[in-house]
């Protein structure tokens, strides 16, 4: 019994593995995608007789 007090005690939190940080990533970004809204992007069109941007 007082073994598994040591070992209650030296027992830290440990780094998740590679994959579970990547599958964690993966699931915030795709709730993100229902969150954050698309963006909304102006197009540029040239006039090529007058020389501008509009």
């Amino acid at each position: 019994m007082n073994e598994e007090r040591k070992n209650k005690r030296k027992k830290r939190f440990e780094f998740p593995t590679a994959f579970t940080v990547l599958f964690i990533i993966l699931i915030l970004a795709a709730i993100l995608t229902y969150i954050v809204p698309a963006g909304f992007y102006s197009k540029l069109q040239y006039d090529s007789d007058q020389n501008v941007f509009w």
